[in-house]
Formats: structure tokens, sequence, C-alpha cells
């Protein structure tokens, strides 16, 4: 994982640049993670913090990990003034470091991550020590399929932006992790969850107007936001 961190470290300072990927997933995230009205949040992976910003808005408490040093400054940026009142804690950990300690979350989010682990199955097993009964999974990612066929199955930084001088030698993709929507939903009963909504989103005439290369790609599914409960 130390070349996907580094290539995150190396995206940090561009990230939030328009991008019709987060464009389009970060509403659908949020939409299901604030549907039962959480107050307190386990966010794995929260990068630049889009996500984090939008729930500690709505007065969740968050506690965010983020193991790119040059995500997690961005991130503590943004949100200076949460970390300062407590609303929100960052740990510079990993999902396989992470451990919840008996701390109970009524909402765990995990988006735009999954396309690095070569299994699902660690964010279900987090998923199934962290949540209080009655709590709330939401992972969302680029759709397998578009990742396979459009994106040739790599994450992509910056593919048209420009790129300083000290960039030039830092890698601007890594292979992705393709999990098919059976695969989530096998891990996640393995681990007592159940998908109960799923959001996908298009690249519709809005997207295509906003970002014209995408116009080739319009009516792709190209990202998810699901949400998972447990049934046991």
């Amino acid at each position: 994982m130390s070349d996907v961190f580094k290539f995150y470290d190396a995206w940090a300072s561009t990230y939030d640049e328009p991008d019709f990927l987060l464009e389009s997933v970060i509403p659908l995230t949020v939409e299901l993670a604030a549907e039962k009205r959480p107050t307190r949040a386990l966010e794995v992976g929260a990068g630049t913090g889009k996500i984090t910003s939008e729930l500690l808005s709505r007065g969740v408490s968050v506690l965010a990990i983020e193991p790119s040093e040059g995500m997690r400054a961005v991130l503590q940026r943004r949100c200076a003034s949460s970390i300062e009142s407590g609303q929100l804690t960052i740990e510079p950990v990993d999902l396989a470091s992470f451990r919840s300690r008996g701390r109970a979350f009524d909402l765990m989010v995990v988006s735009m991550v999954i396309d690095h682990l070569p299994t699902v199955d660690p964010v279900f097993s987090l998923a199934a020590e962290s949540i209080k009964d009655g709590g709330r999974l939401v992972v969302s990612c680029v759709n397998p399929y578009y990742q396979m066929i459009v994106r040739r199955g790599m994450v992509c930084r910056g593919a048209e932006r420009n790129v300083a001088p000290e960039e030039v030698m830092v890698p601007q993709s890594v292979p992705a992790c393709i999990h098919s929507f059976g695969s989530i939903i096998d891990a996640a009963r393995r681990s007592g969850f159940m998908m109960t909504h799923l959001r996908e989103a298009t690249i519709d005439s809005t997207l295509v107007d906003k970002f014209p290369a995408l116009q080739p790609e319009r009516g792709y599914f190209h990202v998810f936001s699901a949400s998972f409960e447990r049934f046991v």
C-alpha cells in the first residue's frame, strides 16, 4: 500500500479541483449517510475532508482515519475549527491498522477506498466491530464495470491537469482492485450485513456540459453508493 499512499500524497494539493467522479459520489454518499441522522461516525479514508465537512455541518461527531500525510494536511486545514472543538478527531492510520477499541458508532463511511483493497472483507469486519445495533455502513466507489471497461482497471489522478515539475516522477495512476456487486454483497453477508439501499449515478448531460471530454462516456453508470445494516 505504500505506493498508494505516495500516490495520494502527490495528489493532495489538487484533489479538490473539479472532478466528475467526486462531484457525483459525494451527494450519493451524504444522502445515505445522513438519512438516519447519525450522531457519531467513523470515516475510513477521509481524504481531504469533502464528506467529513458535510457530516460535521450536520452536527455529526467524526473520527476520521487517513493514512496519507498530504491528504491529512488538507483535511486538518479544512476542518480546523471542528478539530479544535473536539467534533472531529483524526487518526493517521489505514484500515488494516485501525482498532475501534470498544468505540461504538452509528455510522461508518468508506468512500473511494475499496478499489485499493484486494478484498472488501476487512471493511465489513471492522463494521461488525464498530457499528452499534441499528447503525449503518455506507460504501461508495467507482462502478466496477466502469472501472474495468472505461478506466482500464486504474485509479488516475490529474490526467488532464498541469503537473508541477517536481511531480513528473510521481505515478499518475495505480492499479485498481475491482470488486463486483456480487462479491461486495457476499462479503457483507459473511459479516452479518445486508445491502439496504443502492444509489448509482450516470454520466448525463449536466456532467458532460461541465466536463466535455466525457461525451463518449455519456450514459455510463460511473459511481455507486450502497448502505448496509446488520441482519442478525
